[in-house]
């Protein structure tokens, strides 16, 4: 299988970006989520935190 590369696009990928963030944050905390906190994740990535709330 070819590996491909493909620049990341937060409209479609934030959801598995934030789980990729928590995985590796428990992998370098023995297992522990305690202190993870999304609001960083967003501010590294230049987004508000929380989430702007769409109104229809």
């Amino acid at each position: 299988m070819a590996l491909s590369f493909r620049t990341i696009d937060l409209e479609i990928d934030l959801n598995t970006c934030i789980q990729f963030r928590k995985d590796s944050f428990r992998v370098s905390f023995d297992g522990k989520e305690d202190g993870f906190d999304e609001s960083v994740l967003f501010e590294a990535l230049g987004l508000f935190w929380p989430p702007p709330v769409a109104h229809g």
